[in-house]
């Protein structure tokens, strides 16, 4: 998981000692793409599907299921990008959960 500020500067990183360094960038990139489009990641890759291809040649941003936009009081502040699931839809899952967890100290920073 990386947890970018709003330039997709990397805040927060934390990986299990069994995952592959990999994972980190990937999950970098989904982040990237998210502080790129103010979208979620999946979003991103449903809106621009014609675009899809041009957009992954883009160095450091994919667009894969993963990645999520943290915003305070509507403003794009941040990204979370999770990577490692076998789906990036179970990525989503993961960075939604953790999201969630840390809702209300989000709406309190408002």
């Amino acid at each position: 998981m990386v947890v970018t500020d709003r330039s997709g500067d990397p805040v927060v990183v934390m990986r299990d000692v069994f995952v592959s360094k990999y994972m980190l960038q990937l999950a970098q990139n989904k982040a990237n793409a998210v502080v790129m489009s103010g979208s979620s990641s999946a979003e991103l890759r449903t809106n621009m599907a014609r675009m899809r291809d041009e957009l992954n040649e883009l160095e450091g941003v994919l667009l894969i299921d993963g990645g999520l936009p943290i915003r305070v009081a509507g403003s794009l502040t941040g990204a979370v990008g999770v990577s490692g699931a076998p789906g990036g839809d179970k990525d989503e899952a993961c960075a939604r959960q953790g999201m969630d967890a840390v809702q209300e100290r989000i709406e309190f920073a408002e």
